[in-house]
């Protein structure tokens, strides 16, 4: 609307300029001056002004309704990430980055939130793309550097996460409530490279700008159970239960490293699974310590979803097998599940990581 006001302005003055004119030539054509007729070029422009006027409204009106209707799109995709619906949201942030509405920085918003939920989906190139978009257009936006360093991280290029992670850092405007979540990503790298103390400093970084971040207890716990410090482990595992009761993975290395200390985890893990929808993996390993399933039928709860998958899920109750069967006094069939896990598991598997110390350990 600025636009159209100072459009108005301009022409209305060129209509008195206009007349002005008119009036100046018939006096020196006539030497007398016919207002009615300097009069009708005034109104021809603004008739004219009128017509630039509505036409400038019209565009103005499409404009803001393409805008709203993208904006709109992109708050619908927004809903549907925090339902963690991704497959929805990048449908969503599609059409309101396709629609050409939106102004700079809001586009890099939204292709910024398309990034966030392609690493929902696990599409690490997509998210690679969307990310190094953003980090074109805003060279000092953290956010864009974290979403680098965990889609390079899903990629399996460790060293190119640390480096994103680093950026994202260092940034002086990095807003204080990314950098827990960066911190803690930073560390689960470290981990994945077998960096276990480094991994742990950042873990520290983490708690002490948020002291109750159950990712962050969660990862700094596993570090200490790598390095076979099991009462660290328990310490920090059991806080990230409490932070966080209904992701499975702690209540499992909470009841690990307590076993390994010779506690009865069994006693732990019953209300911790209260929370825990145990038909869902790894809901079946939780039952398989708790002595409600045996090993025969916890191999074919593996059996379930795409070959990848089932794949995966061979590769953790390998790893879970392997930890019993050591707790148990089978330390050979512990060792030959143990070396299948390591053998068959993604590096950046906590039950790859698990069973490779755990066999460090063994043999030292």
């Amino acid at each position: 609307m600025n636009t159209s006001v100072i459009a108005v302005v301009l022409i209305f003055a060129v209509a008195f300029l206009v007349m002005g004119i008119e009036i100046a030539h018939q006096r020196m054509t006539t030497g007398a001056v016919d207002m009615k007729a300097a009069r009708r070029w005034f109104y021809r422009t603004v008739g004219a002004a009128l017509v630039l006027l509505a036409g400038l409204a019209v565009l103005d009106y499409v404009q803001y309704g393409g805008a709203r209707e993208a904006l709109f799109a992109a708050q619908a995709g927004s809903e549907a990430a925090k339902r963690h619906d991704p497959d929805t949201a990048i449908t969503l942030y599609n059409k309101a980055i396709g629609a050409s509405t939106l102004d700079s920085d809001t586009q890099a918003e939204v292709i910024k939130a398309r990034g966030m939920a392609r690493l929902q989906k696990q599409d690490w190139d997509g998210a690679v793309t969307d990310f190094t978009d953003v980090a074109k257009r805003r060279v000092d936006d953290p956010e864009a550097y974290f979403g680098l360093g965990l889609a390079r991280s899903g990629q399996g290029n460790d060293e190119a996460a640390l480096h994103e992670l680093d950026r994202a850092i260092n940034l002086n405007r990095n807003p204080d409530d990314i950098l827990p979540d960066v911190f803690a990503a930073r560390g689960d790298t470290y981990l994945t490279l077998g960096q276990y103390q480094r991994g742990i400093q950042d873990f520290d970084e983490a708690l002490r700008r948020r002291p109750t971040d159950a990712g962050a207890h969660g990862g700094r716990g596993e570090a200490y159970f790598y390095l076979g410090q099991f009462d660290k482990a328990e310490a920090d595992l059991a806080a990230a239960v409490k932070g966080d009761g209904k992701m499975a993975y702690y209540a499992l290395w909470l009841w690990l490293a307590q076993s390994h200390q010779g506690k009865d985890g069994k006693t732990a893990l019953a209300p911790n699974a209260s929370g825990i929808d145990l038909k869902t993996w790894p809901g079946p390993v939780i039952d398989f310590y708790l002595g409600k399933v045996t090993a025969d039928q916890l191999a074919s709860a593996v059996q379930a979803g795409d070959a990848k998958t089932q794949h995966d899920q061979q590769c953790e109750v390998n790893f879970y097998l392997g930890e019993h069967a050591l707790l148990t006094g089978d330390k050979d069939e512990g060792k030959r599940l143990l070396g299948e896990a390591v053998n068959n598991c993604d590096h950046r598997f906590i039950e790859y990581m698990g069973a490779k110390a755990e066999l460090a350990r063994l043999a030292g």
